[in-house]
């Protein structure tokens, strides 16, 4: 709950001034940030390490990759 909480926060934090310049920049790159610290927190906390907080951080980052076109797709379509 921590990880997610820190996380979450500094998502928030840099989502929503980039949002303006772009949708998808805003997420991406937020979702990055959220990602390592989310990687970094939980295994510090769950394992007291970061051993593996790279491959933990580039499997999400591929689920909001994936994720990512479906939702825009989405948001298109509701918004004609």
């Amino acid at each position: 709950g921590v990880a997610f909480l820190i996380a979450e926060s500094a998502d928030t934090f840099v989502y929503a001034p980039l949002r303006e310049r772009g949708w998808i920049k805003a997420v991406v790159l937020s979702n990055l940030v959220g990602a390592v610290l989310d990687s970094l927190v939980f295994l510090c906390l769950a394992f007291s390490t970061i051993e593996g907080w790279g491959g933990l951080t580039v499997g999400k980052m591929y689920a909001t990759l994936v994720g990512l076109p479906l939702v825009w797709a989405a948001r298109r379509a509701v918004s004609r």
